[in-house]
């Protein structure tokens, strides 16, 4: 897993500099929640949240929360969200003690997993915390067909009095496309420099949509998503029609099931403590085991 114990506090500069949306990229996520009940604000968990930018232009009409596993990041979110639950979980093992209308992972945070198993994990824990009629929506990483050849690139970035520049370089091997960011920093006649190396998995879309229907959800791939990785789009079904398509599977033959045939959302240690603010209503996040390195 990628640390962003250095560039937390540059994030959003550097992703304003490049012309990131996140207002409109949250307009069309309002767009694909279900219908709230009379009267009940939507409940949202953003997977992989980082520094809660998505959360900030989601909370106006929804009650949400969100979960990420870089300390740096979370801490970010914290300062622009005070009020809201924000949980420091591994998106492969987390359950929640009662389900969300939406669960949402965005910005392609599923790519900094290891491979197909940990998708399969992942996927699952979020599938688990949704309710009946819920909607899952999964931003995802460059497909290898999508990968062009890399090339370096830089960009340049105001944060406060800083001004930042950074140069980045990929190459791709097997699954992955390896990234490295050079970050220069200056403030006044002070100057920092610093590397990070990300490593982000690439997978066909097809492969996270058989994922998600062997996990009982409906699911398909809107490729017009700005990142141009697509967003998984997926639902699960209300009671009554999962009741019927268990029926109709029944007499078809088995069920299909996903990696070793369970679903592992979690159980065990509790996440760090919620933000100020929390109530007892709100959706408690469990963590199952200390996160791999």
């Amino acid at each position: 897993m990628t640390s962003f114990e250095r560039s937390a506090r540059l994030y959003d500069a550097v992703y304003r500099a490049r012309g990131k949306d996140y207002a409109r990229e949250a307009a069309r996520l309002r767009a694909l929640f279900p219908t709230p009940a009379s009267g009940r604000p939507l409940r949202v968990l953003d997977v992989g949240c980082g520094t809660g930018e998505h959360l900030v232009h989601l909370r106006d009409a929804t009650r949400v929360a969100g979960l990420d596993l870089d300390a740096t990041m979370l801490a970010e979110a914290r300062r622009k969200l005070p009020d809201t639950p924000l949980f420091r979980a591994d998106m492969r093992r987390f359950a929640s003690r009662r389900p969300f209308d939406a669960v949402t992972c965005l910005f392609a945070a599923i790519g900094y997993l290891c491979g197909e198993g940990d998708v399969r994990r992942a996927l699952g824990c979020m599938a688990a915390a949704l309710r009946d009629g819920g909607a899952l929506l999964v931003e995802l990483p460059l497909a290898p067909e999508q990968l062009a050849p890399a090339r370096p690139s830089a960009l340049r970035a105001r944060c406060g009095d800083a001004e930042i520049a950074r140069a980045a370089d990929a190459a791709r091997e097997r699954d992955r496309l390896l990234i490295r960011f050079e970050y220069s920093v200056r403030s006044g006649d002070r100057e920092e420099r610093f590397t990070e190396e990300h490593s982000m998995l690439s997978l066909p879309a097809e492969l996270y949509l058989r994922i998600a229907r062997s996990l009982g959800l409906r699911a398909r791939i809107d490729a017009s998503w700005p990142s141009g990785g697509g967003l998984l789009v997926a639902s699960r079904p209300a009671q009554g029609t999962r009741a019927r398509t268990r029926s109709v599977r029944r007499r078809g033959g088995a069920v299909a099931q996903s990696g070793d045939g369970k679903l592992d959302p979690g159980a065990g240690l509790r996440s760090r403590r919620s933000a100020p603010g929390a109530s007892a209503s709100t959706p408690t996040i469990r963590s199952a085991a200390r996160p791999s390195p």
